[in-house]
């Protein structure tokens, strides 16, 4: 399998067509989904822009999650794995990010798009050595991260493909390799008050065992599901 995974550093340019796509944003759509999914919310909704967002039905009635700067209806959360695990409510969730979201809906020419990071890998790798086709893996950061050492996503993408390919252990080297890049210090200066406890969610393997799969439900927005792995 591992000679039909490719990494997609440019998706913007080279969005993939049939196969699986994996949108990867460690730091932190990726890891936020699996929480709100985990936490058992029983719809949870992807929107590619704050605009597409505020056009949703019912958006009054959401728990929207989100790091972006935007007035909506609903009650707000940041895009905060810990909050979105914490906070078990019945209501729908919404989410919209500056990368993830963006990375999401350049996929949705795939035949089948999931959702990943360090969180959920090992579960996600047990679901990609089933996939049928090739396989796209698409670090998020890679293209619209302002940060230059935001490693973390081509990193566990990386980790990804040596792993299908019967190499041990990725998971790990990833996040130490993450952390020599100096992530987890940038993330703190960025996020001092949630940093720690939404890092412990990103960046420990296997803290959230499921897999998130994506059904576009029009051109910006996108309904989220547990799938098998």
């Amino acid at each position: 399998m591992a000679s039909d995974a490719v990494i997609v550093r440019d998706w913007d340019r080279r969005p993939p067509r049939g196969g699986t796509a994996v949108v990867i944003d460690v730091l932190r759509f990726s890891t936020t989904v699996c929480a709100l999914l985990a936490a058992r919310r029983r719809r949870v909704v992807v929107a590619r822009t704050p605009a597409a967002l505020r056009r949703l039905p019912g958006l009054s009635g959401c728990d929207v999650y989100s790091e972006l700067d935007f007035r909506s209806r609903g009650r707000r959360f940041d895009n905060s794995p810990h909050m979105a695990f914490s906070v078990r409510s019945p209501r729908p969730a919404a989410v919209t990010t500056g990368t993830g979201a963006r990375a999401l809906f350049a996929a949705r020419g795939a035949d089948e798009v999931l959702i990943g990071g360090f969180a959920n890998f090992s579960a996600l790798l047990r679901r990609l050595r089933r996939a049928k086709g090739p396989i796209r893996l698409l670090p998020a950061a890679a293209r619209w991260s302002g940060h230059r050492d935001a490693v973390e996503d081509l990193a566990c993408a990386e980790a990804l493909s040596r792993a299908l390919g019967g190499s041990r252990g990725e998971a790990a080297k990833g996040v130490r390799r993450v952390v020599r890049a100096g992530r987890v210090e940038e993330h703190r200066r960025f996020r001092p008050f949630s940093a720690d406890i939404d890092l412990d969610y990103c960046l420990r393997v296997d803290r959230l065992p499921l897999v998130p799969r994506a059904r576009f439900t029009g051109p910006s927005t996108a309904r989220l599901s547990k799938v098998n792995a």
